[in-house]
């Protein structure tokens, strides 16, 4: 016999990610080395070289509970941020978490608690916010994020939660720092609250990052996650900045042990010892990119701008909807992320992320090869 809430669940259906590799090799029959993953955008430097030995350093202690106040953790975070000169901040304003995923559940779960009933997602960004939203029985209005950052207070006083991803994704876009700082205050003065997900800028442009603000805006938590800068999205690795009081109330509702200790091990030595490899990639990215987005250039495509290590580009130009073109370039084992699933975006939209030289090229090839068989058709 099912319930009013249960028949809510059952309109809700997973959004659709990258990076199924395993999934797609099945598919194919093949094996999934013989994959290239364009479709996960992770950093194509990473994961530094010391992952293996870190992981078999830890198979010892897992016989043992983690240690559920995190302390290590929480300070290395603080050091990381403190030593960039992105934020000082204080450890208890630092919540870890299984992801970025589950810091948007913990902030969402806060606010629903504080009588939140209406949440604002702008389109196209990552699908998460508005699902999780919605499992939590929040109603969710979507508006296009240019048109998002031009509200004012009397627009914002209709929701009490916006979520706000910089850079975005899958655009890759990212605002300027004082552009979104002035919307914050903004949503603080209509009493909004703001989640902003930050997963991308250490590969983009750390300095515009609102980290730092946490402590003076009481509506900001800001949503960071290992997985893309280090590559390690196996381990399931976030954190969440929230202010003072916010941040109380969430260790509250943290689950117990919500890191495991081999994510929590390998995530507090990666912070504390691999800050050199982010600046590193940093570099590297913005020199690929801009080969990157001159090829696909000429190939016909046409790119948005983007200031992350992915590239979003529309396909009408030669000839295929996205569907098409993933299955096409799968031939040649390479694996595009079809962008249609993000809300606002067409049957026209392909997501790629930037890996190494060699492998672009491939891509480019992959690419080439499907437009000349289009056009001999």
């Amino acid at each position: 016999m099912g319930s009013v809430k249960q028949g809510y669940l059952d309109e809700i259906s997973p959004p659709r990610h990258g990076g199924r590799v395993g999934e797609v090799a099945e598919e194919l029959g093949i094996d999934p080395e013989e994959l290239v993953d364009f479709s996960a955008n992770m950093n194509p430097l990473a994961p530094p070289d010391s992952l293996e030995e870190l992981v078999e350093s830890a198979v010892a202690e897992l016989q043992l509970y983690p240690d559920d106040r995190y302390e290590s953790f929480r300070e290395s975070v603080v050091d990381f941020l403190g030593e960039r000169g992105e934020a000082e901040i204080k450890t208890d304003l630092v919540i870890p978490g299984n992801g970025s995923v589950e810091i948007f559940r913990l902030f969402l779960q806060l606010t629903a608690y504080a009588g939140a009933e209406k949440v604002l997602v702008p389109y196209p960004t990552f699908s998460e916010y508005a699902l999780q939203a919605r499992l939590f029985g929040l109603d969710v209005d979507r508006v296009a994020l240019n048109e998002v950052l031009d509200y004012g207070r009397r627009e914002l006083e209709n929701y009490d939660v916006v979520f706000l991803c910089n850079p975005n994704n899958p655009t890759g876009k990212l605002r300027p720092k004082d552009q979104v700082s002035r919307f914050v205050n903004r949503c603080r003065v209509a009493g909004t609250y703001v989640l902003l997900d930050e997963a991308f800028i250490e590969l983009s442009r750390p300095e515009a990052s609102l980290v730092d603000r946490v402590e003076d805006l009481d509506n900001l938590v800001v949503a960071r996650s290992l997985t893309k800068e280090f590559t390690i999205p196996g381990l399931r690795i976030g954190y969440g900045v929230f202010p003072p009081e916010l941040a109380a109330r969430a260790e509250k509702l943290r689950p117990p042990w919500n890191l495991n200790y081999l994510a929590a091990h390998v995530g507090s030595r990666f912070l504390r010892e691999e800050s050199g490899l982010i600046d590193e990639s940093r570099k590297y990215l913005a020199g690929e990119r801009e080969w990157l987005v001159e090829n696909l250039g000429k190939l016909g495509f046409s790119l948005y701008e983007s200031d992350v290590n992915y590239l979003l580009f529309r396909t009408e130009s030669v000839g295929y909807e996205a569907s098409e073109l993933v299955d096409k370039c799968l031939e040649d084992g390479i694996m595009l992320r079809n962008a249609d699933s993000f809300y606002g975006l067409d049957r026209w939209h392909v997501r790629v992320a930037i890996r190494h030289r060699e492998e672009n090229r491939k891509l480019l090839k992959a690419l080439r090869r499907a437009i000349a068989f289009q056009d001999g058709r």
